[in-house]
Order: C-alpha cells, then sequence, then structure tokens
C-alpha cells in the first residue's frame, strides 16, 4: 500500500484536475493507493465529483 498525500488552500479548480488525472490510473493500481486530501483552512469547501473507486480519506485543518 502505498499513501499520497495531498494538500490544498482554496484551489478547488486544481484539485479537480488533480483527481481527473487520478481516475486515469489504471484498477490494479488503484487498488493499492491510499489518498489522503487535506485542505489547509480554505476559505469555501471543495466541490469533489469522484466517480470512480478510490481508498480516500479526507481530512481539514481548522485552526492554523
Amino acid at each position: 500500500m502505498l499513501t499520497i498525500i495531498y494538500s490544498y488552500y482554496n484551489s478547488s479548480k486544481a484539485l479537480g484536475i488533480q483527481i481527473d488525472n487520478w481516475s486515469q490510473y489504471p484498477i490494479e493500481l488503484m487498488k493499492e493507493l491510499h489518498f489522503i486530501l487535506i485542505d489547509d483552512c480554505s476559505d469555501s469547501k471543495a466541490d469533489l465529483k469522484i466517480n470512480f473507486p478510490i481508498n480516500l480519506t479526507l481530512m481539514k485543518v481548522t485552526d492554523d
């Protein structure tokens, strides 16, 4: 199992592009990956559109 950690701050568009890239990974590879998304105190919630199998943990920093 490999963990990929991706942090973002007020960058919903870039996050969407990254998620689209992950959706292109082969299913056998996706079974071996764990993604952790960390929202680093963004002003607004990201609208995640995920329509593929993914092992994903969402975290949000709420205090600087």
